[in-house]
């Protein structure tokens, strides 16, 4: 099941119709506006990596918690950190 799973993520295609359902809001917003050489959190670059986590820590609701998460990876999908 493993290679099943490394294998459905590697065809994994950004903006596929097939996958938008399974995108947020905001997580699709994100994916549009990466398309288009943006991003929606214009400010992301502000805060180290130390501060994120630490307001993902501290977040009570989960939407804001959701938005931070994203906002990270946005963040660390900037600087190289993560894969494509």
């Amino acid at each position: 099941t493993a290679a099943i799973h490394v294998d459905t993520w590697r065809m994994f295609v950004p903006l596929h119709p097939r996958h938008l359902h399974r995108l947020s809001a905001l997580e699709l917003a994100e994916q549009q506006a990466a398309a288009a050489g943006g991003s929606v959190f214009t400010d992301a670059d502000v805060f180290s990596t130390r501060a994120f986590l630490q307001m993902i820590d501290g977040a009570v609701d989960a939407g804001l918690r959701h938005t931070l998460v994203v906002a990270l990876r946005t963040r660390l999908d900037r600087l190289g950190v993560l894969d494509s």
